[in-house]
């Protein structure tokens, strides 16, 4: 796993392991004696980092996500396994959905009732 997706996702604990495989990204919890259960600790890291709420891929196979933690786009590139984000200046846009066409991808801001396409070659 590239050292900017296992940042992107969560800093790994000796509770939380994180793995990616064809593309699926993998959360194992390894506190067997304690069936699993999850603590404070580890629902932190769970929140601290992204929120994603809708998930777009384009023809070039790039994964569009829509964080609400940063209120960012987020672009995944998997033949460079990189990230590139968008931030979006104004708080709340709250995009719920991302949709696309050739060379564009669509991002309605439900919070601003606005709608932002991010054009790429």
């Amino acid at each position: 796993m590239s050292t900017e997706l296992k940042e992107f996702l969560v800093t790994e604990t000796s509770d939380i392991r994180f793995s990616v495989e064809s593309g699926i990204a993998f959360v194992t919890l390894a506190r067997p004696k304690a069936l699993n259960a999850l603590t404070l600790d580890m629902i932190r890291a769970f929140y601290a980092r992204p929120r994603a709420y809708a998930v777009y891929v384009d023809e070039r196979n790039a994964a569009w996500v829509s964080d609400w933690g940063a209120n960012a786009m987020v672009r995944f590139d998997p033949e460079t396994e990189t990230f590139h984000t968008f931030p979006i200046p104004e708080p709340n846009t709250n995009v719920r959905q991302i949709l696309g066409r050739k060379g564009e991808v669509w991002t309605p801001e439900s919070g601003l009732d606005r709608i932002t396409v991010h054009c790429f070659q």
